[in-house]
């Protein structure tokens, strides 16, 4: 407080008027918990991932199939992009501008959550582009519900078409019912402790309201509703393409509508993982996904290996060729 007194006499009314307020701690938890999750991305790839295996992986695979692999992941950002673009005020859209944000999310990943990442770049964007904090959320809220819908209404098209169940796959039946009753419990038993109640009805009730008001939102616009889920299937088909071309590169025979399938369930699974990118998590969970088909492992791993090389290590520069481009352009 002294501190901030003598800079605030430093100044004139007007000035000390207009200054932010920043906070000064000798620990932040929020550059902790990165540090702990760059550490965590660390140890998963020096200890889990033998870069040998994904040189050879690399090495050994079809050159065409591979090529493919990473113009349909790259090309994947055409679909967030429009889903985004949508929900966006019609003055403030510049379609290069939308493209590029999506672009440097893959720059993101390198020190954020699979997710968070592309949360954090696009609520930046919205906020650079002129939309004021309650349309700026308003526009994300949309964007990630349509994404959600859209990956929910695949798999279960998709699972009716081919018989396949993809997700006792990853998670028994019995160990879902289990953790769900576990987390209904203590939903329960929460709502009895008088301060837990009304911590949850005044912290987390008011944002669930805003996120049904903006799905009712949705549904009162169908023309931009279904202009965004059509840039969120465009997203989803193009990574399953992205992946279905890392088999093929092994000549690994395998159905795409089937392999989009197992890889939105697994992906959605492994994604879940609280380090950089879904590292160590999405690697894990595509594995076994494919590995329960029939697919020999080391050649599931393989294939695994050659799509994250292209559609996250190699997207790495791109993304900061992206973020360097938004920053100088005062768009992060």
């Amino acid at each position: 407080k002294d501190l901030r007194s003598q800079l605030s006499a430093l100044g004139s009314q007007d000035d000390t008027d207009d200054v932010d307020l920043v906070p000064l701690s000798r620990f932040s938890l929020r550059n902790f918990i990165t540090a702990v999750l760059v550490v965590i991305a660390l140890f998963v790839v020096l200890t889990q991932l033998n870069m040998r295996t994904v040189i050879d992986s690399v090495h050994h695979a079809s050159p065409s199939f591979a090529a493919l692999s990473f113009i349909a992941g790259c090309a994947s950002w055409i679909g967030s992009a429009i889903t985004l673009g949508t929900y966006m005020d019609s003055d403030k859209r510049r379609a290069l501008d939308v493209f590029i944000s999506q672009v440097a999310q893959s720059f993101a990943a390198v020190s954020m959550p699979a997710g968070i990442g592309p949360a954090f770049v696009n609520l930046r964007f919205l906020r650079k582009t002129g939309h004021k904090n309650n349309s700026a959320t308003a526009v994300m809220t949309a964007t990630v519900a349509v994404q959600f819908a859209t990956v929910f209404s695949i798999l279960i098209i998709f699972g009716l078409f081919t018989g396949n169940n993809g997700i006792t796959r990853l998670v028994p039946t019995g160990t879902l019912a289990i953790v769900l009753g576990i987390l209904g419990l203590i939903i329960a038993l929460s709502m009895i402790i008088t301060p837990v109640r009304k911590l949850i009805m005044t912290k987390l009730v008011p944002p669930l309201k805003n996120f049904a008001r903006q799905l009712l939102f949705l549904i009162t616009q169908p023309q931009k509703l279904a202009l965004a889920v059509m840039g969120s299937i465009i997203q989803n088909l193009l990574l399953g393409l992205s992946f279905w071309a890392a088999l093929r590169a092994f000549n690994i025979p395998a159905n795409f509508i089937d392999t989009t399938f197992i890889f939105l369930v697994a992906n959605t699974v492994g994604s879940a993982a609280p380090t950089p990118g879904g590292l160590g998590g999405v690697e894990t969970s595509l594995t076994v996904a494919f590995t329960g088909v029939g697919i020999p492992s080391a050649m599931a791993l393989s294939a695994v290996l050659l799509f994250r090389v292209m559609t996250y290590w190699i997207r790495i520069p791109l993304g900061a060729a992206a973020m360097s481009y938004m920053n100088k352009h005062n768009l992060m």
